[in-house]
């Protein structure tokens, strides 16, 4: 359920609700009730002129799960906050966005490296902080070609525990090539880095090339 008025956005929206996988370990055959009773809030504000744009978004969910053993309730609190913007200098142009989340994997927030969700330490949660951005600078360098550049960056930690910080940091570069009106190609070029898991793995990296069309 959606209310939108000019660049402001908020929704009702289905909420996520995962019981961590609460019940194993704990002896076999027990099962964990997972219950949700307000809504996942969403919201977001883009605010636009010639010269920039400016986007303030955010979110937030919370449900219970109950223990097996004990039957009380632990909750689980998610949320997100973000900014982001973009601005037009000449040919070229900069965009950037950075947020911060708690348990983000329980908002149904994607993640391309890192794990952003909460799990289960000696019986209780444990909640995943995480932050990232991300940079974009392209220009346009011929009438019939556009050139652009970027780098990612995220961070996962879990608060209880001796855990180490999972990162992940990617490049790419690409050109957008005007063959013909109405057809385009895009090669680029990127490279993932994993680095190391909350356990201290090297998950090791990933170097691509393609192209769309």
């Amino acid at each position: 359920l959606q209310w939108k008025m000019g660049g402001l956005r908020v929704a009702l929206v289905t909420p996520v609700v995962d019981d961590l996988s609460f019940g194993e370990g704990f002896g076999e055959g027990l099962t964990t009730d997972a219950d949700s009773v307000i809504p996942q809030i969403e919201a977001r504000y883009v605010y636009k002129t010639d010269a920039f744009a400016l986007d303030v978004f955010g979110g937030a969910n919370t449900y219970n799960i109950e223990e097996n053993i004990s039957g009380e309730d632990d909750t689980v609190t998610a949320y997100i906050l973000g900014l982001g913007g973009e601005t037009n200098f000449g040919p070229g142009y900069f965009k950037a966005q950075a947020f911060l989340a708690r348990n983000g994997a329980q908002m149904g927030d994607s993640t391309w490296g890192g794990d952003n969700s909460a799990t289960v330490t000696a019986g209780q949660i444990n909640d995943n902080d995480g932050w990232g951005g991300v940079a974009v600078i392209g220009f346009k360098a011929t009438d019939a070609m556009t050139i652009e550049g970027g780098i990612g960056y995220t961070s996962y930690e879990l608060d209880k525990g001796d855990f180490d910080k999972d990162e992940t940091i990617a490049y790419y570069i690409n050109a957008m090539i005007d063959i013909v009106p109405g057809f385009f190609i895009v090669p680029e070029f990127g490279y993932y880095d994993y680095k190391e898991n909350m356990a201290g793995v090297d998950e090791g990296s990933e170097t691509y090339f393609g192209a769309k069309w």
